[in-house]
């Protein structure tokens, strides 16, 4: 079993849980793009609305954890670390006093950048927690099936695959790593051994299970317009756009 449920569904009956799938698709990628155009006011803004809607979903679900959303973080801790040594190194600036090499604005820059990243982490592990895997496709190829001379199916079933794939990765990462430590792999101070002991078996069970989805797709003859679940708006996805529409207009404002 996976210690960090990484992007995992969990059902419940809570507000996000019952909202529209497409309600929160939109809503997920304008409050991705506004996070990563966001100054220091709205960013704040935004920041606390996000950690508001983390923890309203936890009060209402038990689900998501602050603690394990902590331990999600932790796993990107090191590409974190990395955004932040290479834009203090990259950006030209006033030489950090105890590291030359690093400059305050890269070091600045860095850090802001990193916490963005937190932002886009936590609305996503919120909205695939809260949504179930099987309307994601309905509601992808709904939104882009409007759009003139594009193949919405195609587009819905590659991302939903990828985005049922994250989570198993991480998944596949645990169960490598974990039978590695039971052998005492993990004992070699070498880091190219300790890298390659668990690239390599996760690549190969990567590859392995996206073989045997593939056949099970095609075993079951799939197209690329299946039956699409039913869908409709309710009141309370009229209201949750409205006052969403309202507060990234506020947050636009505040970064002209």
């Amino acid at each position: 079993m996976a210690e960090i449920e990484l992007f995992h569904y969990h059902y419940s009956e809570s507000l996000l849980n019952r909202t529209d799938t497409r309600i929160k698709l939109l809503s997920l990628l304008a409050l991705t793009i506004s996070i990563f155009h966001s100054q220091k006011l709205s960013l704040s803004i935004l920041s606390i609305f996000t950690l508001t809607v983390f923890l309203m979903e936890y009060y209402q679900s038990k689900c998501l954890s602050p603690g394990r959303l902590l331990k999600i973080i932790r796993s990107f801790l090191l590409f974190l670390i990395a955004i932040i040594l290479t834009r203090s190194i990259t950006i030209e600036g006033t030489p950090v006093s105890f590291i030359p090499v690093l400059s305050e604005e890269g070091l600045y820059s860095g850090l802001i950048y990193s916490w963005k990243l937190v932002l886009v982490i936590i609305l996503s592990q919120t909205f695939t927690s809260t949504t179930d895997p099987a309307l994601i496709h309905g509601a992808i190829y709904k939104l882009l099936n409007r759009i003139p001379f594009l193949k919405a199916g195609i587009i819905a079933t590659m991302m939903t695959l990828t985005i049922g794939f994250i989570p198993l990765i991480f998944d596949q990462y645990l169960e490598v790593s974990n039978a590695r430590d039971s052998r005492l792999g993990n004992d070699t101070k070498n880091p190219i051994k300790k890298i390659s002991s668990i690239a390599l078996p996760l690549l190969q069970t990567t590859i392995s299970r996206a073989d045997e989805v593939a056949l099970a797709m095609e075993s079951r003859c799939h197209n690329n317009n299946p039956t699409l679940p039913d869908m409709g708006f309710q009141k309370k996805d009229y209201m949750i756009s409205a006052l969403l529409i309202v507060f990234l207009f506020i947050i636009f404002l505040l970064n002209i």
